[in-house]
């Protein structure tokens, strides 16, 4: 069975302290949020999951050049990166971060440039700038991470399972930080790393089986 952020929320009214859900400090949405900002803003910095890496696509307008990165759910995009066509067929198409780099082969001002099929991508500034401008429909897809989103109610599904006790005592760690109770955080502080480390541990061995063994 999935596990949700109301599972987490119940080990972390453990660990505060804070069961019988009397406290006017620790109510059910303050709860949730602590754990809402713990998934979404720390675990997302300080891990990266086997598990979320996946594909994101877009499917390019004729004509147009740049198409907006922003909101749709991923922190950020990497290669490979293929540019598919109408009769599925892909090619391989360059990625570039460098603004200098992918204008040193291409005109800033795309007018004097052909259009045709994309062979180069940029990635600046939350936007994806395609060189050449697409004469056709192509599909982009390239690879990307998930981004951690906040739940919206108690009942939200974690990404993976394997978060919970991570998540349940990072949050834990803020809610004491906040209310200054010190002793408790140094307390808890080690146990936290520890289901830390399982989860780094755990795409580390993920990753580890995904590589191509070298040849003696």
């Amino acid at each position: 069975m999935a596990k949700t952020f109301g599972d987490a929320a119940t080990i972390m009214r453990r660990v505060i302290g804070e069961n019988d859900g009397n406290d006017p400090d620790a109510t059910s949405d303050l709860i949730l949020d602590y754990l809402g900002n713990a998934y979404q803003f720390i675990m997302g910095q300080e891990i990266k999951s086997f598990d979320l890496y996946t594909w994101f696509e877009f499917t390019t307008t004729v004509g147009e050049e740049t198409y907006t990165f922003k909101d749709q759910g991923y922190t950020n995009i990497m290669p490979p990166v293929y540019c598919i066509d109408s009769n599925n067929g892909d090619t391989r198409v360059n990625y570039f971060q460098d603004t200098e780099s992918f204008y040193r082969r291409h005109p800033v001002n795309d007018a004097n440039e052909d259009s045709g099929r994309p062979f180069d991508l940029l990635f600046f500034n939350n936007e994806i700038t395609i060189r050449p401008k697409a004469d056709a429909v192509y599909t982009i897809k390239m690879r990307a991470y998930k981004e951690l989103q906040a739940p919206t109610t108690s009942t939200t599904n974690l990404e993976q399972d394997y978060f919970l006790r991570y998540l349940a005592y990072t949050a834990a760690l803020d809610y004491f930080a906040d209310f200054g109770n010190i002793e408790d955080y140094a307390k808890y502080e080690g146990i936290q790393k520890r289901y830390k480390n399982l989860v780094l541990m755990r795409t580390a061995k993920q990753a580890t089986t995904q590589r191509t063994k070298q040849a003696l």
